[in-house]
């Protein structure tokens, strides 16, 4: 968790985030990148992080967690390559009225690659492709691009596996812990770990809880989608989540397991 790792151009992605602003060549830990990957969901943090252990290991992690389709993330695509597959050569030439999903040529070439090794031929090919020219602005305004094709694909299940099995890592709980996702202002639970996500079109959240009250540990996962348009509020919907993960604090029979 200590050991440095070093800040490359070649692997800096969109925000969120703060680490993309690094200059090149400085450093931050392991435990620092991973953090903010978690808690701020900070995108070139991320890539550094999978370039440190593989893009093998990943896809490994993702089958050995248990995955129920784990062929659905193979290759196992980093921040930088999903925003330059969706955005690099994207028009947004419809505007609001007119809007189109459908993603650059470089992306619409992966979405009908034959096989995982044309898929990985392409993304080989992204190597040199730089982030800095992308219209973030413009797809945050006028909606998705490819969320049912260019995505990191999981299961409600999925998620809940993957945030028990985290919990076995004293170091990946704490990290987990750092962003509460949203405020626990009524001191319901002693732990609460969380990890959200989103683009335009998708807005989802997790969490893994300990009931203040029983002991009682559980999992609440929610992703709400449109591949057509926006998520016209995320607040409310975030909102609704928290609910939901509030409700799951509710006095029950205590577990020494987890219930998803």
């Amino acid at each position: 968790w200590d050991q440095p790792v070093e800040l490359v151009d070649e692997y800096k992605s969109i925000p969120s985030g703060i680490t993309q602003d690094d200059p090149p060549g400085s450093n931050r830990t392991v435990m620092e990148m991973a953090t903010l990957m978690m808690s701020i969901s900070d995108n070139t943090a991320t890539d550094h992080l999978m370039v440190l252990v593989g893009r093998d290991a990943v896809e490994a992690a993702v089958s050995s967690y248990g995955h129920h389709m784990p062929d659905l993330n193979i290759p196992f695509i980093s921040t930088r390559e999903f925003s330059l597959l969706k955005l690099d050569g994207k028009s947004f030439d419809g505007g609001l009225d007119n809007h189109d999903t459908s993603p650059g040529p470089i992306g619409q070439e992966y979405i009908d690659a034959v096989d995982v090794a044309e898929r990985r031929r392409i993304l080989a090919d992204l190597r040199n492709s730089s982030v800095d020219g992308l219209d973030l602005t413009r797809w945050v305004q006028e909606g998705p691009v490819a969320v049912e094709e260019i995505e990191w694909f999981a299961s409600p299940l999925d998620l809940c596996t993957a945030l028990v099995r985290l919990q076995q890592d004293e170091v990946a709980s704490e990290i987990l812990s750092a962003n509460p996702g949203i405020p626990d202002e009524q001191g319901l639970f002693s732990y609460i770990g969380y990890k959200g996500g989103s683009e335009p079109g998708v807005f989802g959240m997790a969490w893994y809880v300990e009931a203040a009250a029983d002991g009682a540990r559980r999992v609440v996962t929610g992703t709400v989608w449109d591949p057509d348009l926006h998520i016209k509020d995320q607040t409310e919907a975030a909102l609704l989540l928290g609910a939901m993960r509030d409700l799951s604090a509710a006095s029950g029979d205590p577990t020494s397991g987890s219930v998803c």
